[in-house]
């Protein structure tokens, strides 16, 4: 869940910016033992999207993740560029 901005800044390029809420849920089974865990958290990203033909766009920005565990208060998160690709038909 969460909120998106784009900004057109021509006609073939357009900044973007993502601000999300994350609902991680991690499960580990451990000889016999399941161990479940809710790890709610948190992402931001943002880039520019350039559309080379009208069917073709590519995008590169940058994001960061970070999630805590309910129970255990351990913290992981994740940050670095971002490439992307999408074709329409």
């Amino acid at each position: 869940m969460g909120i998106v901005l784009k900004g057109p800044m021509d006609p073939w390029l357009t900044f973007y910016g993502r601000l999300l809420y994350l609902f991680t849920e991690f499960e580990q089974d451990d000889a016999g033992t399941v161990n479940r865990e809710d790890s709610p958290g948190w992402g931001l990203e943002f880039g520019l999207k350039y559309a080379f033909t009208r069917q073709f766009l590519g995008s590169i920005g940058y994001r960061y993740e970070e999630n805590t565990g309910n129970k255990s208060d351990a913290t992981d998160s994740f940050s670095g560029v971002t490439f992307g690709a999408m074709l329409r038909f």
